[in-house]
């Protein structure tokens, strides 16, 4: 089998205000938003849930998707996240000048760990936090 990534998908408890963090920090686009409600139970048993009801936006970032999922009924409670969390950690993009892209993300105060770094291949990093607090990283490859 051949595949190629599509999209990752992040649950929020704000679908509009986590949609707007990526629109003004990585110049998203809102391909779609879209969802069902909680007596469609076709749907509920393809997701694994039961009388769930939902809001979903499809934003495109460049080339690839990020996917944004609101329930109605959503549990109590946030995992603590952090990189050496098992399971999917972090989200991470590719940017042309990292320096300009940290200053315009602290600009508009999204929380880093540290000013950006290079890394022993000779790549930039910087982690960072979206406004639900999923950890967000910049990175410039080497060259």
């Amino acid at each position: 089998m051949t595949a190629s990534l599509h999209h990752v998908g992040v649950t929020t408890s704000d679908l509009d205000r986590l949609a707007a963090f990526y629109v003004a920090a990585f110049d998203a686009k809102v391909i779609r938003q879209s969802g069902w409600g909680k007596e469609d139970g076709a749907f509920n048993a393809a997701v694994g849930l039961r009388e769930q009801g939902a809001r979903i936006a499809l934003l495109q970032i460049g080339s690839a998707f990020l996917e944004l999922f609101e329930f109605e009924a959503a549990p109590e409670g946030a995992r603590p996240l952090s990189i050496h969390t098992p399971g999917p950690t972090h989200i991470g993009f590719l940017v042309e000048d990292i320096q300009t892209a940290y200053k315009r993300l602290t600009d508009m105060s999204v929380p880093f760990h540290t000013a950006p770094f290079q890394g022993p291949a000779g790549g930039w990093f910087a982690y960072g936090k979206d406004s639900d607090g999923n950890i967000i990283e910049l990175m410039q490859p080497p060259g």
